[in-house]
């Protein structure tokens, strides 16, 4: 059984003043040392990709998880970011190699999200198809 607090990797939360506002960041955690990295930062009305970041400490947390001891490694969320650092997307998909991941998707079409849902070891879930709840809540009760 996964407990969540001993599980490595990264989890990703948009900053904001209150709930009616455009997020001001997005920020990067480390899941295990509570490390942090800005990402994005709203800019001009649009969210920019901080490369910078995503490429030395995003990279630097996602290899920490890597090493790990534990089997399993969580990614919360993979979404456009990603797609402004090639070498965090390798960091990806090293992890994916290496480990069992458990990751969240944004429902965003990018070539990068695109290879991960296209890989034959990948299972998808999708929580908002009710269908798939309701079958998911079916298995789990047996």
């Amino acid at each position: 059984m996964l407990q969540s607090r001993n599980i490595p990797g990264v989890r990703s939360f948009a900053v904001r003043k209150d709930r009616l506002t455009p997020p001001e960041k997005i920020v990067l955690e480390d899941r295990l040392t509570g490390e942090q990295a800005v990402i994005g930062r709203f800019e001009d009305g649009k969210m920019v990709p901080q490369t910078d970041a995503l490429e030395s400490l995003g990279v630097q947390m996602l290899r920490r998880a890597a090493s790990s001891r534990s089997d399993w490694v969580v990614v919360d969320e993979i979404g456009f970011l990603e797609n402004s650092s090639p070498a965090y997307r390798e960091a990806l998909r090293e992890l994916f190699v290496q480990k069992r991941v458990l990751a969240v998707l944004r429902k965003a079409e990018t070539p990068f999200l695109n290879e991960i849902r296209a890989n034959r070891n990948s299972f998808l879930f999708d929580l908002d198809d009710v269908r798939s709840i309701i079958i998911f809540q079916k298995k789990m009760s047996k």
